[in-house]
């Protein structure tokens, strides 16, 4: 088999939720906020901030580039 190369380009494909957090991980953050659902269907969120204000922040900007990339 040949060596599998990852490129780092958008999709609309769905990515495994475990490659998103290996890839977060190697991303040298200072602030991280996951969200999603799990396997019940139940919302999950975690944050390494406590700051209210910063996470606020980090939603708006997470949709700004959403809406961009449509």
């Amino acid at each position: 088999m040949g060596e599998v190369i990852e490129l780092d380009i958008d999709t609309t494909l769905d990515i495994p939720p475990v490659k998103v957090c290996e890839a977060a991980m190697h991303a040298d953050l200072s602030s991280v906020m996951v969200i999603g659902w799990d396997k019940a269907g139940q919302f999950y969120m975690a944050s390494s901030s406590g700051d209210i204000g910063e996470l606020l922040i980090m939603l708006e900007l997470g949709k700004r580039e959403t809406v961009a990339q449509i």
